[in-house]
C-alpha cells in the first residue's frame, strides 16, 4: 500500500488545476524487455550466467520492465514551473532474480524553477531532485538507437548526476550550457569524524557533486540519438566535467571510514542528417579512494577509459513503420593503482555486463547490431539488438539477444 501513495498524490495533482494561469501535463514511458539466450562463459571458459553474475548455465529466457515512469509538469505564462516523477525501480526482474511486488515505486525527480527570457537567450533556474545536465541526460533514453544505455553516457550519469541540488541551463540556437551544484554520494550514517588517535585525518566534512556541460553546433530543438527518420540536419559538440568531491562510506574493517573523491570528464558528438544518425562518445573517470585512519593515508587511484560510437540508418518502408538497422561498438580500459607505480588491470572478470547493459566496470568490449520499427516514431517503437561482450583478457564473455517495446503517452 505505501508504494501507492506516490502514484496516487500525481493522479490526484493530476485532476486538479494547478494554478489558475497554470497548464499541466501528463505524461509517461514503459519500456518491457526481454533478454533472449543468453549465454557467457568466465575466466576459464566455463559455463557463466551473466544476469545471475555466477556460474552455470544462463537462463534461455528472463522477462521484465526497464522502465515504467509517469510525470506530471505544470508551467505558468511566466515562466514559473514545476515537475514531479515516480518511477518503478529499475530495472526490474532483469537480473535473474525472483518476481516480487513489481519493483515497487520511487520519487524519481521533484524539482520547480523558474525559465527567463532575454532576447534569443533562455535562462532556466531550478532547485530540488533533478538530474545534471550532461550526455546522458541531454538525451531521452526513450530516443536510444539500442535498448541499452552506452557505456559512455553511463560514466556520465554516476557519481551523484541525478540528486538534489541547484540547477542553471542557459540555451540558445547554437549554445547549450548547464551547470550544478548537489549533495555528493556520501552514504547515510558514514563517519565523517575521525577519531583515531594517530589520524592522518583528525576532521573532516562532505563536499558537493560540481558539475557542467556545454554544446556547441546546429542544435536540434529536441536532442535525439535517433531521429528516426525526420528530415534535417544537425551536429552537436558536447563536453562533459564533474567532481564529487569529499564522499564518505563507513569502513567494515576500519571504524573510521573512507573518502572517495571522483572526477568524470570527456567530449561526445552527435550527427544528424535525414536518414543517417551518429553518435561518438568518450569519457575518463578518476576514483581515488582513500582509507582516513591511516597516517599517512592510504590512498588507490581506480581509472575507467570509455569510448563508444553508435550508429543507425532509418529507412522508410511505405505506409508501414519506418526501419532503422543499427551498429554499436564501445570499449573500457579499468586500472587500479595503489600509490605508485603499480598497475592492474582489471579484466578477467566475466560480469561485463548487469541486467543486459555493458558497464565498463571491467575492461573489454563490446559489439552489437539492431533494428529499430517505428510505428509511430519513438511513441511506439520495437528494437531487436545482439549484443556480445568479451574481456580484456582470459575468456570471460556474455552474449544475448534484447527485444524491447516502447510506449510514449
Amino acid at each position: 500500500m505505501k508504494s501507492c501513495v506516490p502514484v496516487l498524490v500525481v493522479l490526484a495533482v493530476a485532476a486538479l488545476p494547478a494554478a489558475d494561469d497554470a497548464t499541466l501535463k501528463v505524461s509517461g514511458v514503459i519500456q518491457a524487455r526481454a533478454l533472449l539466450l543468453s549465454q557467457g562463459t568466465n575466466a576459464a571458459g566455463d559455463p557463466y550466467d551473466p544476469l545471475r553474475q555466477q556460474d552455470g548455465r544462463a537462463e534461455v529466457a528472463r522477462f521484465g520492465l526497464r522502465r515504467a515512469r509517469l510525470t506530471a509538469a505544470a508551467q505558468t505564462p511566466d515562466g514559473w514551473l514545476g515537475t514531479m516523477t515516480i518511477r518503478s525501480v529499475e530495472p526490474n526482474n532483469l537480473n535473474g532474480t525472483a518476481d516480487t511486488n513489481g519493483g515497487g515505486i520511487q520519487l524519481y525527480l521533484a524539482f520547480l524553477g523558474r525559465t527567463f527570457k532575454a532576447g534569443a537567450v533562455e535562462h532556466d533556474l531550478s532547485l530540488g531532485l533533478q538530474k545534471a545536465f550532461t550526455q546522458e541526460s541531454s538525451i531521452s533514453t526513450s530516443t536510444l538507437l539500442f535498448p541499452a544505455t552506452s557505456i559512455t553516457a553511463m560514466a556520465s550519469d554516476t557519481f551523484g548526476a541525478r540528486g538534489a541540488g541547484v540547477f542553471y541551463k542557459l540555451s540558445h540556437e547554437f549554445v547549450r550550457f548547464g551547470v550544478s551544484v548537489q549533495n555528493n554520494t556520501t552514504a547515510n550514517g558514514a563517519e565523517l569524524k575521525d577519531g583515531s588517535p594517530d589520524a592522518g585525518n583528525p576532521g573532516a566534512r562532505n563536499g558537493m557533486h560540481v558539475s557542467g556541460r556545454v554544446e556547441a553546433g546546429v542544435l536540434p530543438s529536441k536532442k535525439s540519438e535517433s531521429f528516426a527518420g525526420a528530415a534535417g540536419t544537425q551536429a552537436v559538440v558536447g563536453f562533459d566535467l564533474a567532481t564529487n568531491r569529499s564522499a564518505y562510506t563507513t569502513n567494515t574493517t576500519t571504524a573510521p571510514g573512507r573518502r572517495t573523491d571522483a572526477v568524470v570528464l570527456g567530449p561526445d558528438f552527435l550527427l544528424h542528417h535525414d536518414a543517417w544518425s551518429l553518435v561518438a562518445e568518450y569519457r575518463v573517470t578518476l576514483v581515488d579512494v582513500t582509507d582516513i585512519d591511516q597516517d599517512p593515508e592510504d590512498t588507490t587511484r581506480n581509472e575507467q577509459r570509455c569510448w563508444s560510437v553508435t550508429t543507425g540508418y532509418a529507412i522508410p518502408t511505405g505506409g508501414g513503420p519506418v526501419l532503422e538497422p543499427a551498429l554499436r561498438l564501445q570499449w573500457a580500459d579499468v586500472h587500479s593503482h595503489r600509490g605508485a607505480p603499480t598497475t592492474n588491470d582489471i579484466g578477467a572478470n566475466p560480469a561485463l555486463t548487469e541486467n543486459g547493459e555493458f558497464t565498463g566496470k571491467n575492461s573489454g568490449r563490446e559489439w552489437a547490431v539492431g533494428l529499430n520499427a517505428y510505428w509511430n516514431g519513438h511513441k511506439i517503437k520495437t528494437q531487436l539488438a545482439f549484443t556480445e561482450s568479451r574481456a580484456a583478457v582470459e575468456e570471460a564473455r556474455t552474449r544475448f539477444l534484447t527485444l524491447q517495446q516502447q510506449m510514449l503517452f
